[in-house]
């Protein structure tokens, strides 16, 4: 496998966004107050954010209007991008490299040290036990012995170190891109123009949203792991093969290996024997198992060093995919499991689900004045009619990597469904005088649950989304808080959501409005935004603009967590 390809693949699903169905709001100054506004939106935003808003503004409310509302975020709540970030920055050159030549050094360093031991094993073996000098040639014979064996044992070392690190490159660049399998982005494109008429008997307004989501997730084939799979056996068999060769070399402890029969040689005392044949028998019979031992020792050796040219150690040793490069039954679904079926390793088995989903809707809202047992409240209510258009596909990475905008082009028409529906946003306010003028509210938005296929037959679920919200206002200020009492799931790709939102905006003299907020997705960690916002609106004519993005973010990867932008032109009378 090409990791470069795959890396590629990876990088690609970031160019889309996964799809998820959080609370959106369609406004800058919802937004630039981190999205709170179920007791404190304006007129023309109302309709989206609480439609029992309408009826709870003075009578000196005549007219506002948003022509338009445009804007944009992605998400990238599990990090994604910094790991692939950090991963080819570090990782990919790190594997791309490898090509196992210190390996190769290190096992060559054994030959050598394996040479040096089977030749003073020789020497021990051809002594003569009736040479009168023969004490003194084994005391001699073994200490050359002992030092072969020092080298040979800093040898073995070598080779698990380096195995290790091998190892450990592999090993994390496998682990790494199972990771990035299944972890989503969240991205959207916000378009809204708003009308509210609050004053008067009747409080009415209007509003047309046009929201479009679109996204992708990898699905990562066990397949295109195949060749970190099988430098790890590879490596595997280097690791088991050095404790053969450990276990060849033997000790003194268990009388084991060449060591262990050395020893046993150097430990023959004449004294020891009623008769000098007796002595000589043992030391012919202890020459004869060093011998065994020895030969044992370099078929073990051998073993280990022809590695560097089997077929079952190439892509460690040279960085090459062997001939009989190792297959799956099935790339797709068998994991690990080789056999006689034949892969590419230059092919990308892994897929690309990407599923978009775009909502158009025109919504009548009106909010009236209700008292019940001499307290005045707000219900409202927005009627929707709704376009929902849906593209789902997974998409095999080679299918569109020479052609990508054609194939892709192709692929959402055959697999893109719209339809025509309806639904009904609810909710109430209560407003009470302290210090200003005290908010409660709560809204369900989107109150009937509706579930469509897609071409693919997925289920894509739109359910009911309920926030409650307060908000105190001043003349020049405005604090207000929202929470999710829901826990909004993905419509199809995505995270869950539910946020707690917190905002504040001051008010100098109608003129310019500046404003602040912050966001956090209670169910997904270290998701938190901070927003800012400012709207220049002299004579009620107004250009607000919005920013969000995680606080403390100090790279593009880190920003990409939760940036988002939005402008919008207004009126308000």
């Amino acid at each position: 496998m090409n990791l470069k390809h795959l890396m590629a693949l990876a990088i690609s699903i970031t160019t889309g966004s996964a799809l998820a169905g959080p609370f959106v709001s369609n406004d800058t100054r919802s937004n630039a107050m981190g999205g709170a506004g179920v007791a404190a939106a304006e007129p023309a935003s109302a309709a989206n954010m609480n439609p029992a808003l309408l009826g709870n503004y003075p009578d000196s409310e005549r007219f506002n209007l948003i022509i338009p509302s445009v804007g944009g975020y992605i998400e990238d709540p599990e990090g994604i991008l910094a790991d692939m970030e950090d991963f080819s920055e570090d990782g990919l050159e790190d594997y791309e490299n490898l090509d196992g030549e210190a390996l190769t050094a290190a096992v060559n360093n054994l030959t050598d040290a394996a040479t040096a031991l089977s030749a003073a094993s020789a020497t021990l073996e051809g002594l003569d036990p009736t040479s009168a000098s023969y004490a003194t040639d084994l005391s001699t014979a073994y200490d050359d012995l002992s030092t072969a064996q020092s080298d040979m044992t800093s040898a073995i070392a070598n080779v698990r170190t380096e195995t290790s690190n091998l190892r450990s490159v592999v090993d994390t660049t496998k682990n790494t891109f199972s990771d990035f399998s299944g972890r989503p982005m969240q991205s959207g494109v916000l378009g809204g123009l708003g009308m509210a008429l609050p004053g008067g008997n009747f409080k009415w307004g209007v509003v047309i949203n046009q929201n479009a989501f679109t996204g992708a997730e990898l699905s990562l084939a066990p397949a295109d792991l195949a060749a970190a799979d099988y430098a790890l056996l590879s490596l595997e068999d280097y690791v088991d093969q050095v404790e053969i060769v450990n276990n060849s070399v033997g000790s003194t402890t268990d009388g084991s290996g060449v060591i262990g029969a050395a020893d046993t040689l150097n430990n023959l005392d004449p004294d020891d024997f009623p008769n000098p044949i007796d002595f000589q028998n043992a030391v012919t019979a202890a020459q004869g198992d060093l011998t065994v031992a020895s030969a044992d020792l370099a078929t073990e050796v051998a073993t280990l060093d022809n590695f560097t040219s089997n077929t079952s150690s190439d892509y460690v040793a040279e960085g090459t995919y062997p001939s009989d490069y190792p297959e799956f039954t099935d790339p797709l679904v068998n994991a690990g499991t080789f056999d006689e079926t034949v892969i590419d390793p230059e092919t990308i088995y892994s897929e690309v689900q990407i599923v978009g989903v775009s909502v158009t809707e025109v919504g009548i809202a009106t909010g009236q004045l209700f008292n019940f047992g001499g307290d005045d409240f707000t219900l409202g209510a927005t009627f929707k009619l709704q376009q929902i258009i849906i593209f789902d596909k997974n998409i095999a990475y080679d299918d569109f990597e020479e052609d990508a905008e054609g194939e892709l082009e192709q692929a959402i028409e055959e697999n893109t469904i719209s339809e025509t529906t309806g639904n009904i946003d609810i909710g109430a306010a209560k407003s009470f005088n302290y210090k200003g003028s005290l908010t409660g509210g709560v809204v369900i938005k989107d109150i009937i649950p509706q579930t469509f296929k897609s071409k693919s037959g997925q289920d894509i679920d739109f359910n009911p989304k309920v926030r409650i919200g307060a908000a105190h206002t001043t003349a020049y200020t405005t604090l207000a808080a929202d929470l999710d009492l829901t826990e909004n799931q993905p419509i199809a790709i995505g995270v869950p959501t539910r946020y707690m939102s917190l905002g504040a905006e001051l008010d100098i003299k109608n003129w310019l409005k500046l404003r602040t907020g912050y966001k956090n997705n209670l169910s997904v960690a270290d998701s938190d935004t901070v927003s800012f916002g400012a709207g220049l609106t002299p004579w009620g004519v107004g250009i607000d603009l919005t920013i969000w993005f995680p606080p403390g973010a100090n790279s593009e990867t880190e920003l990409a967590k939760g940036l988002g932008v939005m402008g919008q032109f207004s009126m308000r009378f």
